[in-house]
């Protein structure tokens, strides 16, 4: 009698990556990608290392890479960050945050070119190399805001909480490195710069006084009356606003009519998709170059090639940024009526958690107000229908000045305004200033609205009121005779 051939079956666990498999002893690795398949025998080995490999694997084809047995090591980190680790995160962050983490690696990078490895290998970059970047960072002058030119202004180096968070931008990115095996060991791992104290942060908030803020809503006012900008709202509703409710400054540009409940009195600042839509007229000089541009293109397809094509067109759309422009596509472009109607829709969300804010009456007076001329989804909105872009930074300093305000004021010093003006004015708790500024940790708070010694002389004095009668212990309880003062003068 003839023996059949015994059939192999494959096994996979739902705890194992995508494209893991296992029969019987013997890993392996199958998965459909792009059209073709990927089969690979790897044969007896340790589940954990089965599990890593497979990781790796998927990671290379979220990549676009075909994955290969052994990678190869001669990946540079200027293509790893910009082309491998900064798309990633283009997903995952803000704009604005994914902004930093660039100008971060643009630092690193520089500090190598400077060190002479201008095509430094993820692998060539050691603890020492990684050690020595931080003493660099914080002992060469530069400018804050990161203006190019040194002026009076500038710093001997960079501040403990910008080398701490610039420690850890690159830390994430040779741990991703790590995962795809392209580095052994993270060489940001045992750099461990000081973080600032409490008193070192707080040393460099600038709240306003009473008297300082109205100074400061008089001179925002008067630069309204001057300002030739009408596409952006008045910079006076802005200052009242962020001084009044306590939100950052990308909470305000992002807060839309939505988030505002009218019933309850509150200001929803929450996770959220945001559709932004901006209507943009074409001048008439412009109509010929793109109708050459989207002569024979289907709908999809973008108006401009490259930089190189932006760069000849020749003239200026009102779209701000290259990679705007190179997102404009043939359907966005309506040559009839002489306009650009973008759409893109993006999550956002707020830097700290979740979280609702209570509106003041001035506040519901200035967002009735606004809601009756409003032209768009977002609050406070520029002309064309998308959210405002004017510099908050550049009118507080002329107001400043105009109000004859002394020392460095930032856009996040007026909610630092609202937590002290809440304490020190009017005895709010801290735990009442933790909700309202939505933290999550009541040190963050303590930043905001620190102890003060007139504080606590003023809370030690209520002790000298009368003082609240005691029971002598054993003694029975009479309602006619009163115990006796437990505290003296």
């Amino acid at each position: 009698m003839a023996k059949t051939a015994k059939s192999f079956k494959d096994e996979r666990l739902e705890t194992w990556p995508i494209g893991l498999y296992r029969r019987e002893s013997s890993f392996r690795y199958r998965r459909r990608y792009a059209g073709s398949k990927i089969i690979e025998v790897w044969g007896q080995m340790p589940e954990g290392d089965a599990i890593r490999k497979a990781n790796r694997y998927n990671l290379d084809l979220e990549d676009g890479l075909v994955p290969t047995g052994e990678r190869s090591k001669s990946v540079t980190v200027e293509n790893f960050a910009k082309e491998t680790w900064l798309k990633k995160k283009m997903g995952e962050v803000r704009p604005k945050s994914l902004a930093r983490y660039r100008a971060v690696v643009d630092n690193f990078i520089a500090y190598l070119q400077i060190k002479g490895l201008q095509s430094a290998l993820l692998g060539e970059i050691t603890y020492q190399l990684a050690a020595d970047y931080v003493v660099y960072r914080g002992s060469t002058p530069l400018m804050p805001n990161g203006h190019k030119k040194f002026t009076k202004n500038f710093r001997e180096g960079a501040a403990k909480k910008t080398l701490h968070f610039e420690r850890e931008i690159l830390f994430q990115l040779f741990k991703e490195a790590s995962k795809r095996e392209l580095v052994k060991h993270n060489p940001f791992d045992d750099v461990r710069p000081k973080k600032p104290t409490r008193q070192e942060v707080a040393s460099v908030h600038h709240p306003l006084s009473s008297e300082e803020e109205s100074k400061l809503l008089v001179a925002a006012k008067v630069l309204d009356k001057s300002k030739t900008d009408e596409d952006n709202p008045d910079f006076y509703d802005i200052v009242l606003f962020l001084v009044r409710t306590g939100l950052r400054e990308d909470e305000m540009r992002n807060l839309e009519w939505t988030d505002i409940d009218w019933t309850e009195g509150l200001i929803h600042v929450r996770q959220k998709t945001v559709t932004e839509t901006r209507t943009i007229p074409i001048p008439k000089f412009a109509v010929q170059g793109l109708k050459r541009r989207i002569k024979g293109k289907a709908p999809h397809d973008p108006v401009f090639e490259n930089e190189k094509d932006i760069t000849s067109f020749g003239v200026r759309l009102n779209i701000r940024g290259v990679e705007a422009l190179l997102q404009l596509t043939v359907a966005d472009v309506d040559l009839n009526k002489l306009r650009i109607v973008m759409s893109r829709i993006y999550t956002w969300k707020p830097k700290a958690t979740n979280g609702v804010v209570p509106m003041c009456a001035a506040v519901r007076e200035l967002l009735t107000r606004l809601e009756k001329a409003k032209t768009s989804n977002f609050i406070f909105a520029h002309r064309d229908g998308g959210a405002c872009r004017v510099d908050i930074l550049s009118l507080l300093k002329m107001a400043q000045q105009k109000a004859g305000i002394r020392g460095r004021l930032r856009v996040h010093d007026l909610r630092h305004t609202l937590a002290i003006r809440l304490r020190r004015d009017n005895g709010v708790p801290l735990e009442t200033i933790m909700g309202i500024l939505r933290h999550s940790d009541m040190q963050e708070t303590l930043i905001y609205a620190p102890y003060s010694l007139e504080e606590g002389r003023s809370a030690m004095c209520k002790l000298d009121g009368p003082a609240v009668p005691t029971q002598a212990s054993g003694a029975s309880p009479s309602l006619g005779t009163p115990a006796p003062t437990a505290l003296a003068g």
